[in-house]
């Protein structure tokens, strides 16, 4: 745990990435110009339950790459002053953190010239702990993956959509095709993205039937699913031939984390009365990208399938009428250059990307108009609405006054059983700028 420029590696699965941002923070120390340090916050030795090393690499990656277009003197995007990129590690499962928010305030007025953190995981107690003990340092926060649910006012920035948008693309999807569904949620009150999720499913899914199956992670849940793949509401009658009676599907919403989506699936998959199903869940199933095996042993069966509403990728926007935004042609060859092999289809990359590109563009603009202070940033985040949005690679990054983004298109991605992943576009409703005596203006 600590803060780093990328000297200290913290994870083999990181190395090549961490190298990179080190040697690009000793080229800004060598220009012998005016800089200022941006950090990437998260858990850079990640467990069971957190993402993945392979999403929090490629988070990095896209750190790395926004860092890359501000400071290549031959980019278009090129500004002023250089950034350096800080790594800020909390920790095994965050539990480091209030060490780590004491390394990053005294990194504001040393030598670093710190004046943002980024990153962040999905909402979580220790998310929120984290957001709260940096808005008490007056250090201004830019989340990739936290939206601010009830940390609005508290200085919290993000470039995701909040949880109802993501949640209403799934809904939105499977609504036409069916009419009862099943809702399989976590009862640990503790994770705080499994009861956002729960609630959204629950309220979106008011026109149909909602049978509920709740399980807790708080304990081993295996035995909590072994139980639902024979209860009434997931084991469907058949015929004397074995035939699933009805020709709708079976519908699931999964409210909970992708630990437990994995061993859920497969104990579904072991149902002697299986199917069909199609489940439905929130963006923390793109963790899976480390080790999708378990999806291969439901191949032979042919009938589950999981689905997760998640970003779209720029490059498939045309498909759906959208224009392609004009930054990502720069962020994808940047970053096929620099790192060769890895892909931008689980969209972590984009998103590490924009959360350090918005806290970049925010410190361009107040360097242009006067000296860059951490305080000056903290409001500058919260001036990013309509015509002072900024053009990321993933879009417009429009922030309303709670600080949530206003628009980004939402795809549900279905696993496919090698694996590999199908984007079905889901255009997401724009979602009305909040009322500003409610969410004040600087983060409160």
């Amino acid at each position: 745990m600590g803060v780093t420029d990328g000297e200290y590696g913290y994870s083999p699965g990181l190395g090549e990435v961490e190298s990179k941002i080190r040697a690009q923070n000793a080229w800004v120390r060598d220009q012998h110009s005016a800089y200022v340090s941006v950090a990437y916050l998260g858990a850079m030795t990640p467990l069971a339950g957190g993402a993945t090393i392979s999403a929090v690499r490629r988070q990095l990656e896209g750190a790395y790459v926004a860092q890359m277009l501000a400071n290549r003197p031959d980019s278009t995007t090129h500004g002023s002053p250089l950034i350096r990129l800080l790594i800020a590690n909390d920790g095994v499962g965050d539990e480091q953190w209030p060490f780590v928010v004491g390394e990053l305030a005294r990194r504001v007025h040393g030598s670093d010239q710190l004046v943002a953190v980024t990153g962040l995981g999905l909402p979580s107690a220790a998310t929120s702990e984290e957001v709260l003990a940096l808005h008490d340092e007056h250090i201004p926060i830019v989340g990739a993956m936290a939206t601010s649910g009830d940390l609005v006012a508290k200085g919290l920035a993000t470039v995701s959509m909040p949880a109802s948008v993501e949640v209403a693309a799934g809904v939105a999807y499977e609504r036409p095709r069916a009419r009862d569904a099943v809702l399989v949620y976590d009862v640990d009150k503790t994770d705080v993205y499994a009861n956002e999720l729960a609630n959204e499913f629950a309220q979106q899914w008011r026109d149909g039937s909602l049978a509920r199956e709740p399980f807790n992670s708080a304990n081993d849940p295996t035995g909590d699913f072994r139980l639902m793949r024979n209860d009434r509401n997931l084991c469907r009658p058949t015929n004397t031939q074995g035939t699933v009676m009805g020709s709708d599907q079976a519908l699931i919403f999964f409210a909970g984390r992708e630990p437990e989506l994995e061993g859920f699936v497969e104990q579904l998959a072991a149902n002697n009365c299986l199917g069909p199903y199609e489940i439905v869940t929130g963006p923390d199933a793109a963790n899976e990208s480390d080790d999708m095996a378990y999806l291969s042993k439901l191949k032979p069966h042919g009938s589950v399938l999981v689905n997760y509403a998640g970003r779209t990728l720029p490059a498939e926007w045309a498909y759906g009428g959208l224009p392609v935004p004009k930054l990502f042609p720069d962020f994808r060859d940047t970053f096929d250059k620099s790192f060769r092999g890895e892909t931008l289809d689980d969209g972590q990359a984009l998103v590490g990307g924009d959360a350090v590109w918005t806290a970049i563009q925010v410190v361009f603009n107040i360097q242009a108009i006067g000296p860059v202070k951490v305080d000056i940033v903290a409001s500058g985040l919260f001036h990013l609405g309509g015509s002072n949005a900024i053009a990321s690679a993933s879009g417009s990054i429009d922030l309303d006054n709670c600080g949530d983004r206003v628009y980004l298109p939402v795809a549900v991605v279905q696993m496919q059983f090698d694996g590999t992943v199908k984007r079905m576009i889901v255009a997401s409703p724009q979602v009305p700028p909040s009322a500003a005596l409610a969410c004040p203006q600087g983060g409160g």
